[in-house]
């Protein structure tokens, strides 16, 4: 099973020990990366082999871009493919079951724990349903402008083609649901998990075999009725890990730098409200698993203008500080693609080298 400095996979690794499984454990990227340290905690603390891989890997070499290029059909950014970017440890575990957190968030709220008080009135079903639903709309739309945005200012002219699509495609999802809770988080899974997490698990299948214990049909159906409270500031998993493995609950979570045990003080519990007042925020601080700041340079001028003539988008490139808004945005780009289903995909497996 793989392991990082998040919830999800030491949630699983929790359940795991608790049945008395002793599973072995790899980790991705840089040794001094808070994802690497919190994996080596966790796997020493269960007693589970590690497996590291080669932590001078350069993720934006040209080789590595033409394998997540071709592994991922052009439909998955560079800095979602963390998991195949290490051919050394590809070597070391290819062939095995690998256990991966794929649909997890549907039990922490992805689209709507915005860290604000009273957000579990979002389960719901009565009172200002209108109103919530329309919240949850625009909540969806404002996390794909994430990464739309910076691909609609060089490609403007699909903005209204896409949008238009995305509203479509909300639109049909949300008559079917009596709370705006159930509504996001079923749209989380049959959008965001099958039209773009899973494009990144389908990537593995050329070395390994995949289970996904988060998207067993029992865990998923228990998971996606927990009370709203439950799945705010990850209630759930926090809780879980904690009753399921005391020892594990006692190692320190990458967003807070603290035991997981401890709780959350005001300040992670609520990031939103706290960040209006002017208060910490929370977040990593630590040093990235990959560094992926040097893609521009492996990548030539005329393989992106290749890419952005395909797109006609070329001519939208009139100057310097567009052609840099162009660079600094490479490795987002595959989100915009994989909710498309348009033309834009030809950019994404043109700049990732296909």
């Amino acid at each position: 099973m793989s392991l990082s400095g998040g919830l999800d996979s030491r949630l699983i690794l929790s359940a795991a020990t608790a049945l008395g499984k002793k599973p072995t454990a790899l980790t991705y990227g840089s040794p001094l990366s808070s994802d690497h340290k919190i994996a080596k905690a966790l796997a020493d603390c269960a007693g589970l082999r590690l497996i590291t891989g080669n932590e001078f890997t350069t993720p934006t070499d040209p080789s590595t871009i033409q394998r997540v290029a071709d592994l991922g059909n052009g439909e998955v950014p560079l800095h979602h493919a963390h998991s195949i970017l290490d051919s050394s440890l590809l070597a070391q575990t290819s062939g095995r079951m690998l256990l991966t957190g794929t649909g997890a968030e549907v039990a922490r709220a992805f689209y709507y724990d915005r860290g604000f008080p009273g957000f579990s009135v979002f389960g719901q079903g009565v009172v200002g349903h209108t109103s919530l639903m329309d919240r949850a709309k625009r909540y969806i739309r404002e996390e794909y402008s994430k990464s739309a945005t910076p691909f609609f200012n060089y490609a403007p002219q699909y903005k209204e083609s896409m949008l238009s699509s995305l509203n479509q495609i909300i639109e049909r999802h949300a008559q079917h649901f009596d709370t705006a809770a159930r509504f996001l988080d079923n749209f989380y899974l049959q959008n965001r998990v099958v039209r773009f997490v899973a494009c990144g698990q389908q990537m593995l299948d050329s070395h390994y075999l995949r289970s996904h214990p988060f998207l067993n049909r029992d865990a998923l159906y228990q998971i996606a009725h927990l009370p709203v409270r439950y799945k705010l500031a990850s209630r759930f998993h926090r809780k879980a890990i904690q009753r399921l493995s005391p020892k594990l609950a006692n190692i320190r979570w990458d967003k807070t730098d603290q035991p997981l045990s401890q709780g959350l003080p005001l300040s992670y519990r609520y990031p939103a409200l706290t960040s209006r007042l002017g208060m910490e925020n929370w977040g990593k601080n630590s040093t990235p698993m990959y560094n992926y700041s040097e893609l521009a340079k492996h990548l030539s001028r005329g393989t992106i203008e290749r890419s952005l003539r395909q797109m006609n988008c070329l001519n939208n490139i009139k100057d310097d500080q567009s052609w840099q808004r162009v660079q600094q945005h490479l490795p987002t780009l595959g989100f915009s693609a994989v909710w498309s289903q348009s033309k834009p995909l030809t950019v994404i497996q043109s700049i990732t080298g296909a």
